[in-house]
């Protein structure tokens, strides 16, 4: 429904909408470096040029946490005021860990009656999420400027935005390191896919690797099984040396508090399966917390262990390929004092802090509140809710540090003594784990452990990672992961497969690569057939894709294809312009679309026949990307070898 601009409300301000019908590609287009899904867009008055964004930029900040980027000043208002639409739509999807990273681009259509049109292309990781997503910023960008700058307070555009926060939650991926692994993949212009779903590859051809979550593909199945199972790795890290738990099994409550009584108080007690501090009692003191530690373990685990308490700080030690990456010191959750409120008052304040809020929606509970625990522990220190703390004085209200029960982590400054580095990285090794969480009580990071004793309390075969200590974590990770190559190169051929593709196959496996050609017709990994005739020219780009055996590819489609699947590779280093088979002719206008689509994919240059320079891009065209056109006569063993001339003599090969 069309908004009514009769109504005063409104007066000459700018109301735009999406169309609701979507093209959506399984390949990427345009520049962008993920599938896109292309539509229009509706602006349904002229704009002033003068138009000032000022007041909506600052009223949506509320909403979106990132800020505008710099290019936010094209020709026209109308085109403004969309990519401003198309940012807004992609920087809530990452707050919501929905992996869309670029903003997608906009052209104009036409002007009829007062009513701007402009193409969109977006980028997408759900086709519905973006979509959802559009619709609730066109309707955010009317509201706000129906209101100017003016805070309205909680009304239908807060409470759809947390509608439409909770459905993103549907399509993110599982846990946090995933989007950050993928986010730092962006940083690093590494193409990235997913697998299957929670599984992602990064890198293309012989470079690909896997990952979920922080499982690599060479992470040891053997060894995440044992780190799963508390008394098992117990056992593994006593049989290399390493200071492992005193701890039991318990069948009951009963049992628990025998062996409670066997070890010597202070216990704990906790599932022997399960991560992230779930079901987790530290520091029990007496026969009645172990009973009800042991019944709150239960609910999570049928498994329970009761350990013999290590007094301590609590280290996370993380491990990537024999090498502590980095270390933190977990606190227990709490109140820092100021010499003016009281507990009480201080933890709810503490609640309203935007990280502790986010945390405790994600979990579904306060992760701070006074409730037995906090009690009991605000008594062992001659407190009480009402008590003031003194300024910067801290109070512990729970018995572990784990994130997940209100815990923090903070970044480890001292020096950390080798042997303490050598106790993660020997532990990660003892279970044969690339990539490993060794959680550590010790008194002094900066002491030898052999001198002041440790207790490694679990080691963790899919860790998280965590930026707050440490942002680049995960782009250094993901560079040594794939060592500086995440890229086969790629020569798209447009037109039939031929003697050109075939030909140019067979000149670029002399340099000694495993060159892979893909078409509708089949799939071949140099004289192997890989696949047979496929049921487009994009599935059969996918076989190659992920080939670990194949150091480069040819591909072969036509601008038919190309419109209506986009492009299989993100990049490709050369174009060559075969043409179409006798029996076809390519549609002028469809070109000139295409190669909208292709050139901003294209590393080098175009390869074509002299006697086809309609078939060309415009000259603006090709000079606003950089790239250069050779041409040669059009017989297929003349442009395979002028192709063949313009790439590497060699592309390094394991």
């Amino acid at each position: 429904m069309k908004p009514d601009f009769s109504k005063p409300a409104l007066p000459q301000l700018p109301v735009l909408d999406f169309e609701p019908q979507w093209r959506v590609l399984q390949g990427v287009a345009y520049g962008l470096g993920q599938p896109v899904m292309l539509g229009a867009v509706h602006i349904h008055i002229r704009m002033d040029p003068s138009f000032s964004f000022a007041a909506l930029d600052r009223a949506m900040l509320r909403y979106v946490h990132e800020p505008l980027p710099d290019n936010m000043a094209p020709q026209s208002p109308e085109l403004s005021l969309v990519l401003r639409a198309l940012h807004w739509a992609a920087a809530v999807q990452r707050q919501a860990n929905v992996p869309v990273f670029n903003s997608g681009k906009a052209w104009p259509a036409a002007h009829a009656h007062g009513t701007t049109r402009l193409h969109v292309a977006v980028p997408y990781a759900a086709p519905y999420a973006t979509a959802d997503t559009l619709a609730w910023v066109a309707k955010a960008i009317t509201s706000l400027l129906a209101d100017g700058d003016r805070p309205t307070g909680p009304g239908p555009l807060e409470a759809d935005f947390e509608r439409l926060l909770g459905s993103l939650q549907n399509f993110k991926p599982q846990g946090v390191n995933t989007f950050r692994f993928l986010s730092a993949a962006q940083t690093l212009d590494i193409p990235w896919r997913q697998v299957v779903p929670d599984v992602y590859g990064f890198g293309n051809g012989r470079y690909c690797r896997w990952l979920e979550s922080s499982y690599t593909d060479r992470t040891a199945v053997i060894g995440t099984r044992i780190a799963r199972d508390k008394l098992k790795t117990g056992m593994v890290l006593r049989q290399a040396g390493l200071p492992a738990p005193t701890h039991a099994r318990a069948a009951s409550a009963e049992q628990a508090v025998e062996l409670a009584r066997q070890f010597g108080y202070p216990v704990v007690v906790k599932p022997a399966d399960r991560d992230q501090g779930l079901g987790v009692s530290a520091d029990l003191r007496h026969d009645a917390m172990v009973r009800a530690a042991f019944h709150e373990a239960s609910k999570h685990s049928g498994n329970i262990l009761v350990e013999k308490h290590f007094h301590g700080k609590d280290f996370r030690l993380t491990v990537f390929n024999g090498r502590l990456i980095k270390a933190t010191l977990r606190i227990p959750g709490g109140v820092t004092g100021n010499g003016r409120q009281t507990v009480s008052t201080l933890i709810g304040l503490a609640k309203q802090d935007e990280h502790q809020a986010r945390r405790a929606r994600e979990r579904g509970r306060d992760l701070l509140e006074l409730d037995q625990e906090a009690r009991e522990l605000l008594t062992e220190a001659g407190m009480s809710p009402e008590s003031v703390p003194s300024a910067g004085e801290y109070v512990c209200l729970r018995r572990r540090a784990n994130i997940s029960a209100g815990g923090t982590s903070v970044k480890v400054e001292q020096p950390i003594h080798p042997d303490n580095r050598r106790l993660a990285e020997r532990a990660a090794d003892a279970l044969g784990l690339d990539l490993a969480g060794i959680d550590v009580i010790m008194q002094n990071i900066s002491r030898s452990w052999l001198e002041t004793g440790a207790l490694i309390c679990e080691v963790n075969g899919q860790p998280q990672i965590g930026i707050g200590t440490s942002p680049g974590i995960y782009l250094e990770i993901l560079r040594e992961l794939m060592q500086g190559r995440s890229r086969i190169p790629v020569v798209l051929v447009l037109g039939t497969a031929g003697r050109v593709d075939q030909r140019l196959m067979e000149l670029w496996q002399t340099s000694g690569l495993q060159v892979g050609r893909a078409s509708v017709e089949g799939v071949w990994q140099g004289l192997e057939r890989l696949a047979g005739a496929q049921p487009n020219v994009f599935s059969a780009a996918q076989i190659l894709l992920s080939n670990r055996f194949v150091d480069a590819a040819i591909i072969v489609m036509t601008p038919a294809q190309i419109m209506f699947y986009g492009l299989p590779f993100d990049r490709f280093d050369l174009v060559v312009l075969r043409g179409p088979d006798s029996d076809n002719q390519w549609d002028y206008a469809e070109l000139a679309e295409m190669w909208r689509m292709v050139l901003p994919h294209v590393a080098q240059a175009i390869v074509s026949a002299e006697a086809r320079p309609q078939w060309l891009p415009e000259a603006q065209a090709l000079q606003t990307f950089g790239l250069s056109v050779v041409q040669c006569s059009g017989d297929g063993e003349t442009m395979a070898r002028a192709a063949a001339g313009l790439l590497p003599a060699r592309t390094t090969a394991p």
